[in-house]
């Protein structure tokens, strides 16, 4: 049977959802994160003391929350999206380091591998012009082994 108020199932699931979402900010963290008073975050966003009060407020009880520009800011100054959206964000992944120069005078043979897969790949997948590919490859196997890139490769 229909809602009589005109709000269906959908709605009623996407206003949870959305008030699941609104997190009342810890002004008071947002202080010691970034290292200011309230007059420091009135001057750096350039809104009134009041915004700053009802960031910590439900939104039912006229809160409410900074605006993109003052978030940016906010992140600059050392906030953190924890204290400002209530959500931890995970370290990058960051790639596992290659093996180190000494491994790599040791094994020659690695060096020259790495060489010939990354001629095949800049080749076969049009990265770059293909006059340019030997090049690009002596650049990059000089920074990742200084001083030890064939000339003739």
């Amino acid at each position: 049977m229909p809602e009589l108020s005109g709000e269906t199932e959908k709605d009623k699931g996407k206003k949870e959802a959305e008030e699941g979402f609104l997190h009342e900010i810890d002004v008071d963290k947002v202080f010691v994160e970034t290292g200011l008073d309230k007059n420091g975050l009135c001057k750096l966003l350039g809104v009134g003391g009041q915004s700053i009060d009802r960031w910590g407020e439900k939104k039912d009880n006229n809160g409410n929350r900074p605006k993109y520009n003052s978030i940016v800011r906010l992140l600059r100054a050392g906030a953190t999206t924890e204290t400002l959206f209530g959500v931890t964000c995970k370290p990058k992944q960051t790639a596992p380091a290659g093996p180190s120069p000494e491994f790599l005078k040791a094994h020659p043979e690695l060096l020259e591998g790495m060489r010939e897969q990354l001629v095949e790949d800049l080749m076969k997948k049009d990265l770059v012009p293909k006059d340019q590919v030997k090049d690009i490859v002596r650049q990059e196997l000089e920074r990742i082994l200084p001083g030890k890139t064939d000339p003739k490769i």
